[in-house]
């Protein structure tokens, strides 16, 4: 913090006596302060990228396998074709742990109403239930579903599923521990709830993959990581440990924009464990809705600690009274929105849900109950409550400092600019930056293409992109701020308005939609060409044509085109230098087994090793040389032949092949 609050200061300093040390450097200091601060925090989470050690200690699978943990989707049911989707999930996580200790369910909210109850609920209802009854006669009693009343809500004006995800959670919690809850209508063995000490908490977009439920029960479990109160909150251990994050490359490759926006998608084994400056430096992380909660102390800070009817992104706040922890070493993924409009609507949601955080900066807060009480977050905790909302106002100070220093000093505006953008194009390009860094340039230079080059390209790409859409965030802030304030202290109303980024996508994304969303967009970028400076010149074009842009890379890829003969030719080359290794390296000297990798330099030798994986691949391959006429039918019936009958002379577990041979 010593380190990040110097380094502000130096660039502060430098951009005052570089703009003149007048009044309109005073003014527009801030916003230079707020840019610099989120280009340093990026710079020194390159310093502290290998703090921390190895992560957190987690006890092995086996020992994991013996507790019981629920597995819980929080979702909206409304019977349409998304609720099939939903259920086929939960089996996919069945199916990928098949573990005796792990419950199943889905936490259903109702379609928010005017009435209580409308005609079709039942019909919903009795849709789920009739998926979750065919699971547990298909694998036995492992799922369960748990569907929530709608209660009067004054904020919203009508009927809604209690405090939205935040009473999914926390009434799933209470019911375990029989509790009195807004669930009405459920199937669940109580017996094994009322055992449970865990709680995993999914969206209904997020995958869940083969042992990573036993991954993050197994650091919940380890001693080190137990959780002790102190005060309303957790002082040390975890209560909550959020995985990593990543979207996925379906949802990551659906379109341009998704492209830019969310990365290049995917879990990447070979990549590492994913990095957060809070985890490494302070241990402890944010929590973003998606993890394990240690069920008791998750109800014994967070029950009843919230004022009701005021509180969006509870997330964060949560984890801040439990500990969160990130195990960046354990990945999930979700989908990430394919278009602009979504983007943004989602964007605007948690830039509502920052700015009600507010309250929890101060030493009192009000609770569920109406008292003021002394609140238990601790310095780290503020810090990230307000970090979240500095770098939220960043383009909005940014944007304006601009346009002041354009009108009022435009000799000093190519000097200021790089200061006021910095933070806004920076934090991509500091993850290509990070690849040259001294021990991972030489990891980088053995995977150029794949690791290099997507950095390289996607970082610039993404800092284009945001340098387009800084007006329209800066009006995205300024339109939540506005909200929020007008609600806290005009309205009282609307502090759950919801609308999530699946439904969002349902709605038409037609080039008007994105004209009238847009439109303070075109607006500042006709009074930026007006200003007459070159700097500005550019921005305003890039802001006049941003809707247009979005538009564009928000449209979903097509089909695949069909290849030119020229570039058949190439991957048809590529793939016979591609069979040529195996070619080369599998025969009767390796049982028909391919070796696991052939090194060049510094000197030529075969590593005679293998796995599943490899000998997949090889079948795979095999395949694949047949059909592109590389191998006859008859040489792809030997190979698959001799291979198969070495796969059933190798030594197994239970059936199983071992990692390695």
């Amino acid at each position: 913090a010593v380190c990040l609050a110097l380094t502000v200061a130096l660039i502060c300093i430098i951009y005052f006596l570089l703009c003149g040390r007048g009044a309109l450097a005073i003014i527009t200091l801030p916003a230079a302060a707020l840019s610099c601060y989120g280009m340093s925090k990026e710079l020194l989470s390159l310093c502290f990228k290998h703090a921390g050690g190895d992560g957190l200690l987690r006890m092995n699978a086996a020992t994991a396998q013996k507790e019981r943990a629920v597995i819980a989707i929080m979702s909206i049911i409304t019977g349409a074709e998304g609720d099939g989707e939903l259920f086929e999930r939960l089996e996919n996580f069945y199916l990928s742990e098949e573990c005796e200790n792990r419950f199943y369910a889905v936490v259903c909210n109702l379609p928010d109403s005017k009435k209580k109850a409308r005609a079709d609920d039942e019909k919903i209802i009795s849709s789920a239930i009739k998926r979750i009854e065919a699971l547990n006669a298909k694998y036995g009693e492992h799922f369960g579903i748990f569907v929530r009343e709608r209660r009067y809500s004054r904020s919203e004006g009508k009927y809604i599923g209690w405090e939205r995800k935040r009473g999914a959670v926390l009434e799933l919690c209470r019911f375990m521990r029989g509790e009195k809850t807004s669930i009405y209508r459920y199937i669940a063995d109580k017996c094994f709830l009322a055992k449970a000490k865990y709680l995993i908490t999914l969206d209904s977009d997020t995958n869940l993959y083969s042992g990573a439920s036993c991954e993050l029960v197994g650091t919940m479990m380890h001693p080190l990581n137990k959780p002790i109160v102190r005060d309303g909150a957790v002082v040390s251990g975890h209560a909550v440990v959020q995985p990593h994050i990543a979207p996925t490359l379906e949802s990551s490759s659906a379109s341009a924009f998704a492209g830019i926006s969310a990365g290049a998608g995917g879990v990447d084994s070979y990549a590492g464990a994913a990095f957060d400056i809070y985890e490494n430096v302070f241990g402890g992380g944010s929590f973003c809705g998606k993890g394990i909660i240690d069920v008791d102390v998750f109800l014994a800070v967070c029950d009843d600690f919230f004022k009701n009817e005021r509180v969006l992104s509870h997330d964060l706040l949560e984890g801040n009274l439990a500990g969160a922890a990130i195990a960046s070493d354990i990945t999930l993924t979700d989908s990430t929105p394919k278009n602009a409009i979504a983007y943004y609507v989602r964007q605007h949601r948690w830039l509502r849900g920052d700015l009600q955080t507010l309250p929890y900066l101060f030493s009192h807060v009000v609770n569920a109950r109406g008292e003021r009480i002394k609140n238990p977050m601790g310095l780290l905790s503020k810090y990230k409550i307000a970090d979240n909302i500095a770098s939220a106002l960043a383009p909005l100070t940014s944007f304006v400092s601009l346009f002041l220093i354009a009108l009022l000093g435009g000799d000093v505006l190519l000097i200021a600019a790089p200061f006021l953008l910095a933070g806004i194009a920076f934090p991509r390009v500091r993850a290509a930056v990070s690849l040259f860094l001294p021990g991972e340039a030489k990891k980088a230079a053995r995977r150029y293409r794949a690791r290099v080059m997507p950095h390289l390209l996607g970082g610039f790409c993404h800092s284009f992109y945001k340098l387009c859409a800084l007006a329209y965030e800066a009006w995205l802030f300024a339109d939540a701020a506005a909200r929020t304030a007008y609600r806290f202290i005009i309205s009282k109303k609307n502090f759950l308005n919801w609308k999530t980024a699946a439904a969002a996508e349902r709605e038409s994304t037609g080039l008007k939609k994105y004209i009238f969303s847009m439109w303070f967009s075109l607006l500042a970028g006709a009074f930026a060409l007006c200003t007459g400076k070159i700097l500005m010149v550019i921005l305003g074009l890039l802001w006049l044509f941003f809707p247009f842009f979005a538009f564009l890379l928000s449209e979903e890829w097509g089909g695949a085109r069909g290849l030119s003969h020229r570039e058949r030719q190439i991957i048809e080359a590529y793939a016979e230098e591609m069979w040529g290794f195996f070619r080369d390296n599998v025969g009767e000297s390796t049982n028909f087994l391919p070796p696991d990798n052939r090194a060049y330099s510094p000197s030529d030798r075969v590593a005679y090793r293998t796995s599943p994986t490899n000998i997949g691949l090889y079948l795979v391959s095999l395949v694949g040389a047949r059909d592109l006429s590389l191998i006859t039918s008859e040489e792809l019936c030997s190979g698959a032949a001799h291979t198969l009958a070495s796969i059933e002379r190798l030594p197994k577990w239970r059936g199983h092949l071992y990692n390695w041979y």
